[in-house]
């Protein structure tokens, strides 16, 4: 009765707000590692997707996730359980300003990667070693324009078969794949 028509397959949790960290915080814990990844998102709506985007997140190595507040969505239950238990497991802060969180990424030595269709630069010619920031944009519009000018580099997934784009959370999952690829060689 608790779950009220959701499929629940017999389990229900009761369950406080979602811990976000702070980005200081974020970016302390990112540093300790040898070639941090964080996966940056500007204004991804669907629950769905963001809690796919964080599954692959966690499965692929990233050190955390920033969202932001506003016009975005945000670890409801419905983006947990998308998740399938990644959310339990990733570290995710939540940002007002995403043009003072990037420059503050940039003044922390890491390079801005902004995923845009129309870009020249292929994903395979990234150099994700080092400390590295994937941007992600909105599902429908892509990067906004501050959030694009904000990157170092902006590069495409190429694509074959006539489509211009892919959904965001399967476009997150191959550029989390290449970044780690890269970074393992």
């Amino acid at each position: 009765a608790m779950a009220k028509g959701l499929n629940h397959q017999g389990i229900l949790a009761i369950t406080g707000e979602y811990p976000f960290v702070d980005l200081d915080r974020l970016l302390e814990l990112a540093g300790q590692r040898e070639h941090p990844l964080l996966l940056v998102l500007d204004q991804i709506q669907d629950p769905g997707n963001l809690g796919a985007i964080v599954r692959s997140a966690c499965s692929l190595g990233a050190a955390g996730v920033i969202i932001t507040k506003d016009r975005s969505a945000t670890m409801t239950s419905a983006a947990v359980r998308s998740s399938a238990g990644a959310s339990e497991l990733t570290r995710i802060a939540r940002v007002s300003n995403l043009v003072q969180c990037l420059d503050a990424l940039k003044n922390g030595g890491y390079r801005i990667y902004g995923a845009a269709g129309e870009a020249t630069t292929p994903i395979s010619r990234i150099d994700w070693t080092g400390k590295s920031v994937l941007v992600l944009g909105n599902e429908g519009k892509g990067l906004r324009r501050l959030t694009r000018e904000n990157c170092d580099t902006l590069f495409a997934i190429p694509m074959a078969g006539g489509f211009e784009s892919l959904n965001v959370s399967a476009a997150a999952a191959i550029c989390l794949y290449e970044a780690t690829r890269n970074k393992n060689v």
